[in-house]
């Protein structure tokens, strides 16, 4: 019964693993998987697929790459993928291999799923873009705030210090027109205290004015009497 042999599109189909992770268990482990074609247009024996299953499996068990290959050793035959005979390659000219319409198929799923791929990363760039240049805006504006709010505080330093000033010589001012008020109320007091002196001095003299006058009235008076 002749083997059928599957590319890796249909063996990640059929494994349900990624075609990536396929590709990278064939190339690991090739000693256990018949193939035919070119580099490019490989296809594998179908009974890859169980193989792949079970490096998959132990991989998921923890073993490592060596321990999954001597797990494999005493599980699967080793495939040996003779060449061409010498002889038969130099009589026959070197043909190029014809690729066939499964080959194209996986060659067109690659491009496409490279294409969806270049896509996807062009599409997150434009968002890395659009992000950086909104963060890039935000420290534009935080900037510009920052530099707003100190020239406000330097202008409110300015004109609390005008303020200051202003209010400085008001107080002075007052001050000087207080102690002005007060000198100008002690002269006041003063020059009562000296009306109220003068006027007890003249009260004093009148005083002893009218005391002088009083004994020659008394004399005269009794001059008058007796006619001395």
């Amino acid at each position: 019964m002749m083997s059928s042999y599957l590319t890796i599109t249909e063996i990640a189909e059929q494994t349900d693993i990624p075609r990536s992770t396929c590709s990278r268990y064939l190339a690991a482990f090739d000693a256990f998987f018949a193939v035919k074609g070119g580099s490019r247009l490989k296809k594998y024996e179908s009974s890859a697929v169980n193989v792949l299953l079970r490096i998959k499996h132990l991989y998921d068990d923890g073993l490592e790459t060596h321990e999954i290959f001597d797990t494999l050793k005493n599980e699967f035959p080793i495939v040996v993928n003779s060449e061409q005979p010498r002889e038969a390659s130099e009589q026959a000219p070197a043909v190029p291999a014809l690729a066939t319409s499964d080959d194209l198929e996986e060659i067109k799923q690659a491009l496409e799923e490279q294409q969806q791929f270049n896509q996807a990363l062009l599409q997150k760039l434009n968002e890395q873009h659009m992000y950086y240049e909104s963060k890039f805006e935000e420290l534009k504006a935080d900037r510009e705030l920052i530099s707003s709010l100190r020239e406000s505080m330097l202008q409110r330093k300015i004109e609390s210090a005008e303020s200051e000033n202003k209010t400085s010589k008001q107080l002075e001012s007052i001050e000087k027109q207080l102690a002005e008020m007060n000198k100008d109320s002690a002269l006041n007091a003063l020059s009562e205290q000296m009306v109220r002196i003068n006027e007890q001095i003249m009260a004093m003299r009148q005083s002893a004015v009218s005391k002088e006058e009083e004994p020659k009235k008394k004399k005269g008076f009794w001059s008058w009497l007796t006619g001395e």
